[in-house]
């Protein structure tokens, strides 16, 4: 798991590790692992503050990404004077070409995070990202569509057309009610029908 307590704590671990080799005289060959735990902390600090600086939807919406992102910088911060420390350190004690072959030690630690850590890690982090957009999705066509139907419920009326010198009336569904040759006995079919859909509305909004 990547997250900046952990990072602090390995590159904590690491920077005592590295300072203590050095008070000894070690050669830096013998601690190269310690600074190989140096490096994969740095990196993943960099790779959340890259990732806190955009933040995945689903991030955005299930985590306090300010908060994360201001634990990342502070933790960051601390981590950078460590290192700084340790330059100027491994300088005095070995000097300079020693400190340009720990940086070329955690260039190496750091393509290797990227192959096998955050490449993983950023496959899943939108594989997340597309399921919570895919429910989203589904709720607001679901919604949408309840919206439409609701309101194309209370907008589809009951007609009365004239076809071939008869009455005929229609239904929200267009169904064919009734067909006379009578106007007023379509017009109270149709009013009847009306007055059944606004009682059966009602019910279902008591309900």
């Amino acid at each position: 798991m990547i997250d900046p307590v952990s990072a602090i704590a390995t590159a904590t671990a690491a920077y005592k590790g590295i300072k203590k080799a050095c008070e000894v005289g070690k050669e830096i060959s013998s601690f190269a692992g310690t600074i190989s735990q140096f490096a994969k902390a740095s990196s993943d600090m960099d790779f959340l503050e890259k990732q806190a600086a955009n933040p995945s939807l689903y991030h955005k919406l299930f985590s306090n990404t300010e908060a994360t992102a201001l634990e990342i910088w502070t933790q960051k911060k601390k981590m950078s004077e460590m290192r700084e420390d340790l330059r100027e350190y491994v300088s005095f004690v070995y000097g300079p070409s020693a400190w340009k072959e720990i940086v070329t030690l955690e260039g190496e630690q750091r393509k290797r995070q990227r192959e096998l850590v955050y490449k993983k890690k950023e496959f899943i982090d939108n594989c997340i990202n597309a399921v919570v957009i895919t429910v989203l999705l589904g709720i607001g066509l679901g919604i949408l569509g309840a919206v439409l139907y609701f309101i194309g419920d209370k907008t589809r009326k009951v007609v009365i057309e004239e076809y071939k010198n008869k009455w005929v009336v229609i239904d929200k569904n267009n169904k064919i009610v009734i067909i006379t040759s009578n106007k007023k006995i379509a017009a109270k079919a149709a009013l009847g029908w009306r007055r059944q859909n606004d009682r059966i509305r009602q019910g279902r909004s008591k309900q």
